[in-house]
């Protein structure tokens, strides 16, 4: 599969999901949302290799494992759905500190995703009563991912910009949830997490 080709299929599949997002839930709608992820999974199976391959991958279905409690049962499968992506986010760890660096990389970034997450865990604390172990222990490995793409050596500005922009959408989810409602906040969401994922993949398959 070419690049243009994968890019045009997940295009597809991605508004495919945000197309049919008010009509929710119907048949295999956590399916139709985890698709785009799951052949992103497909694609980096193809096109990367070694180590690489295989954190990449496991990253991306633990993610779309992700996908599908929340689709499930939003509410009932939360907290199973943040540690998908907590295990998730873990491999991506992985696979961007198989070669890790200082010198050259944009560490300015570090200090400003510490602060913004600081403040957003400041704003949630009030509202997060029983949940606040798991979503505590799930931002600290969002920003140990955030970082650990600043510090890739070699490492493109698509990496850092897709694993800011999925520290975003979280966080859109995480006010959402736990702060005030977000109008067209699941629109929102799912826009930026599939750009994230996008991001992320094209970036490190392209260094390659």
């Amino acid at each position: 599969m070419t690049y243009l080709t994968f890019l045009a299929i997940y295009l597809l599949l991605s508004v495919a999901y945000l197309a049919t997002m008010n009509r929710r839930p119907y048949p295999l709608s956590w399916l139709v949302k985890a698709a785009p992820v799951l052949l992103l999974a497909i694609f980096a199976l193809g096109e990367a290799d070694g180590t690489l391959r295989w954190l990449l991958v496991a990253a991306l279905l633990f993610c779309a494992g992700g996908d599908i409690a929340l689709e499930w049962d939003r509410d009932r499968l939360f907290v199973l759905g943040l540690a998908l992506f907590l295990v998730g986010h873990l491999f991506y760890v992985a696979s961007f500190l198989l070669e890790p660096a200082w010198a050259g990389r944009p560490v300015w970034v570090i200090p400003l995703v510490l602060l913004t997450a600081g403040l957003i865990a400041r704003r949630l604390w009030p509202n997060l009563g029983k949940l606040r172990g798991p979503v505590v222990a799930y931002i600290i490995v969002i920003v140990a991912m955030a970082c650990s793409a600043v510090l890739r050596e070699g490492g493109s500005w698509l990496v850092i910009i897709g694993a800011l922009t999925f520290m975003a959408s979280d966080t859109l989810i995480a006010l959402d949830k736990f702060h005030r409602p977000i109008p067209g906040a699941h629109y929102y969401i799912m826009i930026s997490y599939y750009l994230a994922q996008a991001l992320i993949v094209t970036g490190l398959l392209e260094s390659l």
